[in-house]
Order: structure tokens, then C-alpha cells, then sequence
């Protein structure tokens, strides 16, 4: 697997006029928080405890989360041994409320090469919410980061999470993600800094742990979702699959989302179809019931 850095991960300051800037876009925002939903993204997205303690998320502009995207790239790249770089997503400001975990899980790889978690702002009885994160050689580190701060890490390739439960009333991370530029396999080219072997894959995709079924069968209590519990349940081999899973189970989620985009588009082609026909009918009967009302006044005239 291609990583970028001897360890995976590095803590940092947030580069000086970035941090006035989020700090200062937070502090006059930061009662605007809204509901983050978690529900119409399924229950493939249960890396956070929603269901248990509701994430928030403060809306940014598009033009200032561009800007921050720009400002970040140069840090980000230097830190990976400047690498070229296009970015690819700016999520948050999200505000974790007291009891919120996350487990521990690897990001996706076409968009998530290279990454970094902001600390904005956190109350003061917030006790240490520490990040358990994978080193490249397999290691697992527990580091925490101060408002200000920022944790660089290789997203895709360093298992990452919050397994414990937050104590404190308010947590609030902002998180950028870029890829080599013009490069969205880069995951598929072979060598890495250190050589080291990236160990997680196999063992560590989110339904395949046993924290991962763990928080199945807690989510499954709370949606009533059968497939859920059966996940939980089932060997660690197993994995849900998506409403095209009939077909075998083979299919990636990529791929049971596109034949389920295919189907919808076909059956809409067929309600078009349908449609038309009808009204052709419709327009042929009309003709006819006029072409006959003439012979019937005729004939009642007579």
C-alpha cells in the first residue's frame, strides 16, 4: 500500500491567520449549530453513536471553506513531504455533545489519502476525549489536541477513532481531506516511505471488528433494522450489503448504489413509456368520440 510519512500521523498549530479566521467564523456562528442527519446517510454511516447523543453541525459558506481548504493545502503537503495536492472535502464544524464515541474505522481511500482534524473549540469541563489512532507499523497511539491545534494523519491508512465515551458538554473539530493531485488511484500504486507493511485492512474494516458489531447491535435496537443485528451477530467475515445484496453479496456499496440508480432509471423509462401510451389512447378516443357525435345529431335530426 502507498503511504506518504515514516509514522501516519503528526500534531501541529493551526497555521495563524486560518485559526483567527475559523476561530473568529465559530465564536459569531457557533449558536447557529443544526442537527447533523445521520438518518438519511443509513445505517452504513454508524461510525458516530447518533442515535445516543445528537452531533451538530455549524453551516460554513462555500467561499470561506474553499479558502480554508487553500490556506491548509501548503501545511498538509509540507508535512507529507510536498506532495502535490487537490483538495477534496471540508467537513464540520461538527459540535460533540456529551457521551458521543466514535469507532475506531479507515476513511476512504479514492478522496481521503492525506487529512487533518482541527480542534476549534471545547467547554471547560471537558475532560481529555483522546483520539486512539494506528501507526503505519501497527502501533496504537492515544494523543489529544488543544483548541488551536490540528492532528495531521493518513487517513485511509491509519485506523482512527474516539472509542471513549466524551465527557463534557461541548466538542467542536472541523476536518479537511486531500489526495495527489490528478491522482484519485493513488492508492493503487505500490511504496511507501518507511516500507512498513499498513496492516489494518484486513483485520479492521468497520463491520469485521468486534467494536464495530458491538455498535450493530446497539443500532439495531434502536432502528429495528434486521439485517443489523444479523450483522452483529455473524462471523467476523461477514458484511451487510445494500438492498442489492440479493445478488449474491458480491457487490461493493459503489456498485449496489450504481445498479440501484440503474434500476430506478429503468423503471422510470417503462412509467414514461407507460404514460405515453396513454395518452395516445386517450387522444385516439377523444378523435373518435368526436368524429361520432356529428353521425348521431345527424341521425336524430332525420
Amino acid at each position: 500500500h502507498r503511504t506518504f510519512t515514516e509514522v501516519g500521523f503528526a500534531r501541529a498549530p493551526i497555521p495563524e491567520r486560518t485559526w483567527a479566521a475559523l476561530s473568529t467564523y465559530y465564536y459569531n456562528n457557533r449558536h447557529a449549530a443544526q442537527r447533523e442527519d445521520w438518518d438519511d446517510l443509513g445505517t452504513s454511516m454508524a461510525f458516530v453513536n447518533w442515535w445516543e447523543s445528537q452531533t451538530r453541525l455549524i453551516p460554513m459558506p462555500l467561499r470561506w471553506k474553499e479558502r480554508w481548504h487553500r490556506e491548509l493545502m501548503p501545511t498538509v503537503a509540507a508535512w507529507a513531504g510536498d506532495v502535490q495536492l487537490q483538495a477534496t472535502a471540508f467537513y464540520g464544524m461538527r459540535v460533540y455533545a456529551d457521551a458521543s464515541w466514535l469507532i475506531r474505522h479507515v476513511d476512504r481511500e479514492d478522496t481521503h489519502a492525506l487529512s487533518a482534524i482541527m480542534n476549534l473549540d471545547q467547554s471547560d469541563d471537558v475532560e481529555a476525549w483522546p483520539l486512539l489512532i494506528d501507526s503505519l507499523d501497527g502501533e496504537t497511539h492515544s494523543l489529544t489536541i488543544s483548541p488551536g491545534e490540528m492532528l495531521f494523519y493518513e487517513s485511509a491508512r491509519c485506523l482512527h477513532g474516539r472509542p471513549l465515551p466524551l465527557k463534557g458538554s461541548r466538542f467542536v473539530n472541523a476536518f479537511v481531506h486531500y489526495r495527489p493531485k490528478d491522482d484519485p488511484h493513488w492508492h493503487a500504486v505500490a511504496g511507501s516511505y518507511s516500507g512498513a507493511a499498513v496492516r489494518w485492512a484486513a483485520d479492521h474494516i468497520a463491520v469485521r471488528s468486534e467494536e464495530a458489531r458491538e455498535m450493530a447491535r446497539r443500532l439495531a435496537a434502536h432502528s429495528g433494522h434486521a439485517w443489523l443485528a444479523g450483522a452483529a451477530a455473524a462471523s467476523p467475515s461477514a458484511a451487510p450489503t445494500s438492498s442489492a445484496g440479493s445478488l449474491g453479496g458480491s457487490l461493493t456499496w459503489e456498485a449496489a448504489v450504481a445498479l440501484d440508480a440503474a434500476i430506478a432509471i429503468l423503471l422510470f423509462g417503462v412509467l414514461c413509456l407507460v404514460a405515453r401510451r396513454l395518452r395516445l389512447t386517450g387522444l385516439i378516443l377523444a378523435r373518435l368520440q368526436r368524429a361520432a357525435r356529428p353521425r348521431r345529431e345527424k341521425g336524430e335530426a332525420v
